[in-house]
């Protein structure tokens, strides 16, 4: 979450108490941490993909503007959270993207991430491994065709394919798929689903099939 600054919050046991919770500073710029999207792997290593808001400030375009990365390996007992932290590693992704992004970590530890970018278009990026390393991401426009300000979900399934769902610039649910090769943008295949696109989400279950909700003056399940 964001007061200001992008923090982590973090309890391991009896989450009604207020006082088991504990936070950390993920990104102590100014104003950072809008549109977050958080993911933790079974060793305990936490992933965060997040967009500056800076946006309308003073502040700088590199800080202002751009899709970010962050993480925390386990620590403290395991937890990233002990409370004393001040700051994650973090590393720029795509300095023209980041609006509502939605992140997923393979099974090697390789960071995807959906999201739009500031001109409208949807995006994906993508990191194998060394994920803090300035040449690790490669980014690609998945459709050009997508507004500003509506919401994005990505998911791998089992056997590594991307799945997406999100609003076409007609505001219909549209959906973008890719099983290989997926930096580059002839590798996608996009299609539209349903007539209404906004609030979004997306689930693979383990024969492949996708199931999305979505609200469209209801809330709709598709499958």
């Amino acid at each position: 979450f964001w007061s200001l600054d992008l923090r982590q919050a973090i309890c391991a046991s009896d989450c009604l108490t207020p006082a088991n919770w504990k936070t950390d500073f993920v990104d102590l710029d100014t104003r950072e941490g809008w549109s977050t999207s958080l993911r933790v792997e079974e060793s305990g290593r936490v992933h965060v993909a997040y967009r500056p808001y800076g946006e309308g400030t003073d502040l700088p375009l590199d800080v202002s503007e751009g899709l970010r990365y962050a993480t925390c390996a386990e620590f403290g007992g395991g937890i990233c959270g002990e409370g004393d932290l001040m700051g994650w590693p973090t590393r720029s992704v795509d300095p023209v993207g980041g609006r509502y992004a939605s992140l997923a970590i393979d099974g090697s530890g390789g960071a995807h991430i959906g999201h739009y970018s500031r001109d409208g278009g949807l995006r994906y990026s993508a990191c194998e491994a060394a994920c803090l390393t300035a040449d690790a991401w490669q980014s690609v426009t998945v459709s050009p065709a997508a507004p500003l300000n509506s919401f994005t979900s990505l998911v791998l399934d089992g056997n590594g394919r991307r799945h997406i769902v999100f609003e076409d610039d007609d505001q219909d649910l549209a959906y973008a798929t890719c099983a290989s090769d997926c930096t580059a943008a002839s590798s996608w295949r996009t299609r539209k689903v349903h007539d209404a696109g906004d609030w979004v989400t997306l689930a693979v279950d383990e024969n492949g099939r996708v199931h999305t909700l979505v609200v469209d003056g209801a809330l709709t399940y598709l499958h």
